[in-house]
């Protein structure tokens, strides 16, 4: 594997991982929000 071929993979991994940390980040977020709207209706 060449340099600049592993550079590639590098990135395109990052890429994925950066990807799915946001969704996951979102969602959880999301998440929250929804918990925390639901406390309020309660209160």
């Amino acid at each position: 594997m060449t340099n600049s071929g592993y550079k590639k993979g590098t990135i395109i991994l990052y890429e994925i991982y950066s990807r799915v940390v946001a969704k996951k980040a979102v969602f959880l977020f999301e998440g929250s929000f929804l918990l925390l709207e639901k406390e309020v209706e309660v209160k």
